[in-house]
């Protein structure tokens, strides 16, 4: 692995196209930068080194996924195919260029760049929102954008930082920007509860729970981290208790679909059983248009071959990390957080149709991950 001493101006350049790209999501031709990006990529850095192993599986599953929506007529249009096909195996071979060009201490500050510039469009959203309406908490669950994007749009972006907290408990001592990653987390708790979005929190709970069994015996100087994250914790219970209508609307919606997770358990329980049925794909439900699972709405555009090349991927990349013997790592630490949140959001969105730029940050981060572990282990 090469370690150079600094960041190179073509790797900048990368960089600050990347984040373009997600700084812009929300307007008009983003795709098209991401195809821009993709081009770039091809001969700025060595893409057929990574055609192997999951590699490979990424560029199965965009093939397929391209070839499969059009043959079945779920979506004839190329150009789009294309918009939303291509970048997922350039992102992958663009993080996994990263892992094999620089080492921990500059991988670390391209990781945090990246998780404060997906997480800044949500800030600069919802603040934005907190001025035009006056409220602190969105109760009709509506954002004030200049798109008719849904609140779910900018809450998949801030799960992503979401998770950063459990990173102080293992690695205080040790993690550099520990206080960069909990000032996001603190951002995206707050802009979670803004919008009532629940999954953002479900998931901050769960990587919590997680890091205090990965890091048992870690990190012995845990004094300040949780003492600063059980007052964080209080204040957020405190504000949230003070206010009667926070509480009746968490409590309204959770009445409403908590037994089914707003109706995703029925609907996932639908494209189960129609994974063998219609092994090309279907369009018709009678549960609604969407199945909000990554995996099953591949199934649903594509068929069954994307979903198995998408299904191996994600399974292969994840325990391929988790087995690894980079214990004593923040960074091999940090990005195992961000794979484990990425995998909890798009387990209940429809990311390939709602959000590609969130499949696209998936992949950069899988393959980002996959490649550090593959060099500096015998993986």
């Amino acid at each position: 692995m090469e370690i150079v001493d600094r960041i190179s101006r073509k790797d900048w350049l990368i960089i600050l196209l990347l984040g373009a790209i997600l700084i812009l999501d929300w307007s008009d031709g983003n795709t098209t930068r991401a195809l821009l990006l993709s081009i770039f990529t091809l001969f700025a850095i060595p893409v057929m080194r990574y055609a192997k192993n999951i590699g490979m599986l990424v560029i199965l599953f965009s093939i397929s996924l391209f070839s499969f929506s059009y043959l079945t007529g779920t979506n004839t249009n190329i150009i789009s195919l294309l918009y939303v096909c291509v970048p997922c195996y350039f992102f992958y071979c663009i993080g996994s260029y990263f892992a094999d060009r620089y080492g921990e201490n500059h991988l670390q500050i391209i990781v945090a760049i990246i998780v404060c510039v997906y997480l800044l469009v949500t800030v600069i959203t919802y603040i934005n929102d907190i001025i035009y309406t006056g409220q602190l908490v969105s109760f009709s669950r509506a954002v004030y954008t200049d798109t008719d994007r849904e609140v779910v749009f900018v809450g998949d972006r801030s799960i992503l930082s979401i998770g950063m907290i459990g990173l102080p408990l293992v690695f205080f001592s040790k993690s550099k920007l520990k206080w960069v990653y909990f000032i996001v987390c603190v951002l995206s708790t707050i802009c979670s509860i803004h919008c009532l979005h629940r999954t953002p929190l479900a998931v901050a709970l769960l990587l919590i729970i997680f890091s205090f069994f990965y890091g048992k015996n870690k990190d012995r100087n845990k004094i300040i981290p949780i003492v600063l994250i059980s007052l964080f914790i209080i204040a957020i219970l405190y504000w949230v208790g003070s206010n009667s209508d926070i509480i009746s609307l968490f409590q309204d919606r959770n009445s409403y679909d908590a037994q089914t997770l707003g109706d995703r358990s029925t609907r996932w329980t639908d494209a189960i059983g129609k994974l063998f049925l219609y092994p090309f794909g279907w369009k018709d439900s009678s549960v609604g248009y969407y199945v909000h699972n990554m995996w099953l709405d591949v199934d649903r555009t594509a068929g069954l071959i994307p979903f198995v090349l998408l299904l191996t991927f994600s399974i292969k990349s994840f325990f391929n990390i988790i087995k690894t013997k980079i214990i004593d790592n923040s960074l091999y630490f940090t990005m195992t957080l961000i794979n484990i949140a990425f995998l909890a959001s798009c387990f209940v969105e429809p990311v390939f149709e709602m959000h590609p730029t969130h499949a696209w940050m998936y992949m950069l981060f899988t393959g980002m991950q996959y490649r550090y572990c593959v060099n500096n282990t015998s993986l």
